[in-house]
Formats: C-alpha cells, sequence, structure tokens
C-alpha cells in the first residue's frame, strides 16, 4: 500500500486514480500528468500514450509563434496604390475586422479600385479537416488576408434572413416548411438557405464561416482581380499601412475564446517567418513546428504529430508530458510573462465556469468524445503544479468528462 493510498483511507478523501477511475470514464482513454515547477513528476498516468488534444493543440501552437515572432510583434497589412490599382499585400494579420478594414478604406480613399491580393499563404481549409465541419465558425477558410476571424452570424429578423455586417458574397434563401428552421450552408458552392418556419421576433439562426475571407477584404475596395504569392510592388505605387494588434494580445484572444482562425493563422505566420511556405503551407508549418518543439523545447520525438495549428482535425496526436513539459518550459522563458497572460481564469472566456475557487490558468478543449484540460495550479500552499488531461472515446456527455477532470484538478489543490 502506497502512502497516498494510506493517507487516502486514513482521510476518507479519494486519491487522483479514484478521480479517473470514475465509471463514466469507462472504456475511454485516459492521460494525465501532473509536474512540478522544477519538472519532477508528481502523478503520471498513460502520460506517454499519442491522445487526440482538441484545442489543446493551441499550446504547442502558441508557444511556437510566441517564441518565434515575439510577444511585441504587431503584424501589418501593406496597401499599394498607383492611378486606379490597389495591391493588398499581407504575411498574416488575423485579428483585423470588417470595421478596421472599412475605417481605413475611408480614411485613405481608397475606394472603387482594381484590386489585387498578395498573400504569403491561402491553404483554405486543411485538408485533414472534416468536410462536414466546414460550414462552421470554428472551421473556417485560412488565408493571410482574413476578417473578423473567418466568422459571420445569420440572423432572423421577422421573417428576412441578415448576415451581420455583409453578405460576404452570400443570397440566403428561405424556404418555408412546417419544421423548425435549420440551416443548411455549402461554403465551398456559395449556397446558404433556411429551411423551415419563420421564428418570431429577431433571433441568431446559426454562425458560419465565411467564403473566401480574403476575397471579401477586396471587395470593400473594389473589383477583385488576382490573388497571389509572388506579386511584384510598382515602386512608384503610394504606400498606407494597417497595422494589427501585438502578438501577445492575439495569442490571448486565441486561448481565451478558443479562435480557431488566430490558431492557423499564428502557426503558418510563425512558420513563414523562418521561410517560404511554398505550395503546402501546412505541410511545411507542421514540420517547422516539430522541429522547434523537438529541438527547443526538447520533447521526446514521436510524442507530437501535427496536421493544423488549433485542433480540429482528428489527425492530431499528442501525450500529455509533451503538454506539461511545453507549458514548463514557456513558463521559464523571456516571454513567460505574456505567455502566462494569454491563459484565462475562473470568469474569463472558455473558463466562464471552471476552476472556480482555485488559482488555475488553463486552457480546455472539446471534440466529438474528446476533452482536454491543461495548465497551471498555484496551490494554497503557494506551490505551482502544471497538469495536463486528455480523455479520449468517453461514452458519457462532455460535461460529464470536464467535472472529473475539475475533480482531479480540485484533489491536487488539498
Amino acid at each position: 500500500m502506497t502512502a497516498a493510498v494510506l493517507l487516502a483511507l486514513l482521510t476518507n478523501s479519494k486519491t487522483l486514480d479514484d478521480v479517473l477511475a470514475d465509471p463514466r470514464l469507462k472504456g475511454a482513454t485516459v492521460a494525465a500528468i501532473v509536474i512540478k515547477d522544477d519538472g519532477s513528476v508528481v502523478y503520471s498516468k498513460n502520460a506517454a500514450t499519442r491522445v487526440l488534444p482538441a484545442s489543446n493543440e493551441k499550446i504547442l501552437t502558441g508557444a511556437y509563434a510566441l517564441t518565434k515572432l515575439g510577444a511585441d510583434f504587431v503584424p501589418t497589412t501593406e496597401f499599394w496604390k498607383k492611378d486606379g490599382l490597389l495591391l493588398i499585400s499581407s504575411k498574416g494579420n488575423p485579428d483585423l475586422t470588417l470595421k478596421d478594414y472599412k475605417d481605413f478604406r475611408i480614411e485613405n480613399g481608397l475606394i472603387d479600385l482594381s484590386v489585387s491580393l498578395k498573400q504569403s499563404y491561402r491553404p483554405g481549409w486543411p485538408s485533414t479537416w472534416p468536410v462536414g465541419d466546414l460550414p462552421n465558425r470554428y472551421a473556417p477558410f485560412i488565408s493571410s488576408i482574413t476578417v473578423d476571424r473567418g466568422g459571420m452570424e445569420l440572423f432572423s429578423d421577422s421573417g428576412r434572413l441578415e448576415l451581420m455586417n455583409d453578405s460576404f458574397g452570400l443570397h440566403p434563401i428561405w424556404i418555408t416548411s412546417d419544421t423548425d428552421a435549420h440551416v443548411e450552408y455549402d461554403p465551398v458552392l456559395k449556397e446558404l438557405k433556411v429551411r423551415g418556419r419563420f421564428p418570431k421576433g429577431r433571433k441568431r439562426l446559426d454562425t458560419l464561416s465565411i467564403p473566401e475571407p480574403d476575397l471579401a477584404v477586396g471587395r470593400l475596395f473594389g473589383t477583385v482581380g488576382t490573388s497571389a504569392r509572388d506579386l511584384d510592388v510598382d515602386p512608384g505605387a503610394s504606400k498606407y499601412v494597417l497595422k494589427g494588434k501585438p502578438l501577445a494580445t492575439t495569442l490571448q484572444n486565441c486561448f481565451t475564446v478558443s479562435q480557431n482562425c488566430l490558431a492557423e493563422n499564428l502557426l503558418l505566420m510563425a512558420a513563414d517567418s523562418e521561410g517560404e511556405l511554398g505550395a503546402s503551407p501546412y505541410e511545411t508549418a507542421s514540420s517547422r513546428l516539430s522541429q522547434f518543439l523537438e529541438s527547443q523545447v526538447k520533447l521526446q520525438p514521436g510524442d507530437v504529430f501535427t496536421s493544423d495549428g488549433s485542433g480540429v482535425s482528428r489527425q492530431d496526436l499528442v501525450t500529455t508530458r509533451a503538454l506539461a513539459q511545453t507549458l514548463l518550459w514557456m513558463s521559464k522563458g523571456e516571454n513567460s510573462a505574456a505567455w502566462l497572460a494569454a491563459f484565462p481564469k475562473f470568469g474569463i472566456g472558455t473558463m466562464t465556469n471552471r476552476g472556480k475557487g482555485h488559482a488555475i490558468l488553463a486552457k480546455d478543449g472539446t471534440l466529438k468524445q474528446v476533452s482536454s484540460y491543461s495548465g497551471y495550479l498555484t496551490k494554497k500552499s503557494g506551490e505551482r503544479l502544471i497538469f495536463s488531461l486528455v480523455f479520449n472515446y468517453f461514452s458519457c456527455s462532455d460535461a460529464e468528462a470536464r467535472a472529473v477532470q475539475d475533480e482531479f484538478v480540485a484533489e491536487l489543490d488539498k
């Protein structure tokens, strides 16, 4: 009998093994690790098993972007105008809004021009993303020129369909029937239909991915023609610059509300800073991310396989020991302040209902039959622990899986 088990019996409390033996997780893959600030292991269960990380993939992406670009890095979008021609050039500026572009257009008189787009990357949707995810805002079209984080909202207002802020080249059609209203959207064909009864009053029907957001941006300034990586800038053109948000702010937005568009752009921007991405941006970026994690963070070879930056792909694989090691390494580096500030705590973003009564900074994630939860716990004693919990293939609800994770972390704080 171990000392931990004996103590649990004497105090009538659970061990960490007891928590993870919850019958709701029967048949699931359960991976967990807890380490101290010196890297020593407090607890480990299947920590070397590769699991689907869901949005905990953003921890790896964020570490890479913050290290390669720096907390104070500010992306820019350049506008080159000559006569009636306008070249818009970007290496990634993912936190710009439709209002940002419209205000910039008016301030600089960039209206009704012939527009070309120069982009460092435009992969569209990663090939590893399920086709069924593509209509949704959480699976946005990826391009270095983007807007509103790749997402839009569809509303019904007294029988009229309305896309907030812009039509984005879509023409929604309502087909009435006796069923409840449901949305049918194909972002590739750019077809948007709603079938069913008109809801009363004003109601948000869905949140969707913007079809080709780079073209939507271009249309704000005129008629869009060419889009490519290697367009030349006319030396006689006038230059205008639209600044984005500092990388530290974008990373915080990415972690706090788990924004997939931001994560994908952070991955590609960081990889592009090491050299051109070429014809296969995601293959290049994934390779460079893996090299960073093994050479600088010192993760063990084979602990991480990535195919995107956000965790939407079901081909992403990572061990909990890799997540914990990344959290430890980043907390001790030159960007540690910006890194820790990016994580939400209780009451904020995805942590709105998690961590109450505990000093936790953490990132969670959810896919179908996947729940992940990794971060930092400062115990009531003042000791800081790093934890990573990833559950795959459970049959219980997401809420029940999260409840087990929350109980595990609460036991750590005793």
